[in-house]
């Protein structure tokens, strides 16, 4: 009963509330008006002013301008080579002509350049100059195996052919006896060993005493030496295109062996370097054509003669009425000569 007794206050707080607003004694609630809540206004934090103080620095004045040294050539290249030298021009010509004289071959001849080689590889020139001047071809058996032990031993000639005869019983004064076994075998035996001895001094020759150059050429005419028939077969007959109509001209036989010995002439004597190649073989053809053209000159006018009068004669005998917009056949007479002397030109040799 006592909870009659209690304020408004005392019994919303035994309920387990809290009173809001505010009420009289005698518990009546009176209205009040909420206070405004205060407005906190973020002001944004002003950067700080970090007070500086200026100073001013002098720069200094740039150094005084030194005169440039000057660089005399005269005065360099006198230090160095005297007075031989006034410019660099004629430095540069001077080298150039000292690359030249080196780059110059140093031997007169192939000849000369084998022997200084035989020289430093410890051959005696006497027996150089006998290698390379030999037929191996035509050499005797016991030459070859004499020339042989001589270059391979080191022996005089006397005591190389004494060897020789010796082992092939080669010195006998009498006629040997065939049947002896021994005398057989000393000949099978020379035969053999002769054909060894001339495919050594061949090779030898061949990569020894050989210059670049020889080998070179040895390769191209090699190389050559199948082809030219069949150049010189392109020309076995030769076209002429002239006033009076096209013809096929045969070419002479002894024209076609003129022009292919020319070909090979020039190619063994080098002046035709080139291989068989593209570039090689129109410079083939064009030697070929023209010494066909030089070689048949007056055949060709010969042929053509005939048969421009065996076709006025045909027309004679056969006349026809040209067509209007033909030309009628001209005689053969200067233009023959000019034409001709169009196609061959001048030999090439």
């Amino acid at each position: 009963m006592g909870g009659l007794n209690q304020s408004p206050e005392q019994l919303l707080a035994s309920a387990g509330f809290t009173k809001t607003g505010a009420f009289d004694a005698a518990g009546t609630r009176v209205e009040t008006t909420p206070a405004p809540a205060a407005v906190i206004a973020e002001t944004p934090e002003e950067p700080a002013v970090v007070e500086t103080t200026a100073t001013t620095t002098e720069e200094p004045a740039p150094p005084a301008e030194q005169p440039q040294p000057t660089f005399d050539i005269a005065s360099v290249l006198n230090g160095k080579f005297g007075d031989k030298f006034k410019s660099l021009d004629e430095i540069e010509a001077a080298y150039t002509e000292l690359e030249a004289k080196a780059n110059q071959d140093p031997f007169a001849n192939d000849f000369v350049r084998n022997l200084n080689k035989a020289l430093k590889d410890g051959i005696d020139p006497q027996l150089y100059m006998e290698v390379s001047s030999v037929d191996v071809d035509s050499m005797s058996e016991r030459d070859a195996l004499v020339l042989e032990m001589q270059w391979k031993n080191g022996v005089s000639k006397e005591d190389a052919e004494f060897m020789v005869d010796r082992a092939y019983k080669l010195n006998s004064e009498e006629e040997l006896d065939q049947s002896d076994p021994d005398v057989r075998e000393a000949q099978i035996k020379l035969k053999i060993d002769a054909k060894n001895a001339k495919n050594f001094i061949s090779e030898y020759k061949k990569d020894s005493l050989t210059s670049p150059i020889e080998k070179r050429q040895a390769e191209v005419t090699k190389a050559w030496e199948p082809i030219i028939p069949s150049i010189v077969d392109k020309f076995k007959t030769y076209p002429l295109n002239g006033k009076t109509g096209n013809y096929e001209v045969p070419v002479a036989p002894e024209a076609l062996k003129s022009a292919q010995e020319l070909l090979k002439s020039v190619i063994d004597s080098g002046m035709l370097d080139n291989m068989p190649d593209k570039e090689g073989l129109a410079v083939a053809e064009a030697i070929v054509e023209k010494e066909i053209l030089y070689q048949s000159r007056a055949s060709f006018a010969d042929y053509l003669a005939d048969t421009l009068k065996a076709k006025q004669l045909e027309e004679k005998h056969n006349p026809r009425k040209p067509a209007a917009q033909e030309k009628p056949a001209q005689p053969a007479g200067d233009w023959m000569a000019n034409f001709l002397a169009q196609q061959t030109g001048t030999r090439l040799r």
